[in-house]
């Protein structure tokens, strides 16, 4: 497992969570309005909240560093290793929640960071490695770009939604079932081999 850990980057991956928890610990309080372009009401939400995209991006480039030959001939449990580093890295983002103040800035932080991470392995699953993370974080500045509805919740803007907010729970629900699915069950591609 060692090997596992240095060829996923588990140190600067779980270096960015552990950041990022920080973050939402010093500056979680300082909230701001962020402007958005097409329509819809201003997020008012602390700064912090992009540092999600440096998690997500982080765990994008550990996914595409995955040797799939290896994978293949592999016996130990690798990937239920890269679900476990989806856990992991929400871990100290969660832990936020106990710090007054930032119960709703540490759900929604830790859940968009699950759900960005999710969406990665599921992409990863489907598509080339290397892109695995860019679904997640379009959506995440699509969603941001947007902003909230007039006095509802867009179904697909998970990540805009509050803490409590069902939208939030079912895209959290379904991107780290899905994701965590794809990896475990299935296959490992091939890579092509020119001819």
């Amino acid at each position: 497992m060692i090997w596992w850990c240095k060829n996923r980057g588990v140190a600067i991956v779980l270096a960015c969570s552990v950041g990022l928890a920080v973050l939402v610990v010093r500056t979680g309080r300082s909230i701001r309005d962020i402007p958005v372009i097409f329509g819809g009401v201003a997020l008012r939400a602390p700064l912090v909240f992009f540092g999600s995209l440096v998690v997500i991006v982080a765990h994008g480039w550990s996914v595409a560093r995955n040797p799939v030959e290896l994978e293949l001939r592999s016996r130990r449990p690798v990937r239920w290793a890269d679900v476990g580093l989806m856990v992991a890295a929400a871990l100290p983002l969660l832990a936020t929640i106990v710090c007054p103040g930032l119960i709703e800035v540490g759900l929604v932080t830790s859940r968009n960071v699950m759900i960005g991470m999710g969406l990665t392995l599921l992409c990863a699953r489907f598509m080339s490695r290397g892109l695995a993370s860019m679904p997640a974080v379009s959506m995440f500045l699509i969603g941001v770009l947007t902003g909230r509805g007039y006095g509802h919740e867009a179904w697909w803007n998970w990540v805009v939604s509050s803490g409590a907010s069902p939208v939030g729970a079912a895209w959290f629900l379904g991107a780290v079932v899905a994701g965590s699915v794809a990896t475990l069950t299935g296959r490992a591609r091939k890579p092509r081999v020119p001819s």
